[in-house]
């Protein structure tokens, strides 16, 4: 393969790409000097899923898939069930989504493609969720308005995190809809 990071639309570089010599199975590598966060992981999977896209005649490989009792022991039952009830949301804006089950986070796929124009990290008390948005002041103001407990942004995935106990009602809900209609209609532009 080629001794450069290889380029990728509107997501950045990615680091490695290995292919296996006699499978030709291509694995995408992301390094990172630091600890490993959920927007690492993420950033990962999005550049596998550009490269499976843009390359389909090989076996690219990612992140190990899980299942939900794998979230159950990482997050809790509640923080799941708070989560299905955000699905419902989701489903609203894209009507076949699904939960895409991974080791560190949890996706959408859409027809077994993913499609994470948000994602969620359950814990024991709460869920990070986040939304593909670029930063704005008018979705500031709306996150602000409807209450929302917002963690830092992700500026280099663009994205608002999320913190999330209870599923939103009333006013929450609505901005939280209204917000993932725009993160799904932006997501891959």
């Amino acid at each position: 393969m080629n001794g450069k990071e290889r380029l990728q639309r509107n997501a950045g570089q990615l680091d490695l790409l290995l292919q296996d010599p006699e499978s030709l199975k291509r694995y995408e590598v992301e390094i990172q000097l630091s600890a490993t966060d959920e927007s690492h992981i993420i950033r990962s999977i999005e550049y596998w899923d550009i490269e499976r896209k843009r390359y389909p005649q090989y076996e690219h490989a990612v992140a190990e898939p899980t299942d939900r009792t794998f979230w159950e022991t990482r997050g809790s039952k509640k923080t799941l069930a708070v989560m299905d009830q955000l699905l419902g949301i989701i489903r609203e804006v894209e009507p076949k989504a699904v939960l895409k089950y991974n080791k560190h986070y949890i996706g959408i796929e859409v027809n077994g493609a993913p499609l994470n124009f948000v994602t969620y990290m359950p814990r024991k008390a709460h869920i990070i969720m986040t939304l593909k948005l670029p930063k704005t002041i008018e979705t500031d103001e709306q996150l602000s308005e409807g209450g929302f407990e917002t963690l830092a942004y992700d500026a280099q995935w663009r994205q608002y995190r999320l913190r999330v106990e209870v599923m939103p009602e009333g006013k929450q809900r609505e901005i939280l809809t209204t917000l993932a209609k725009q993160a799904r209609e932006g997501f891959g532009k």
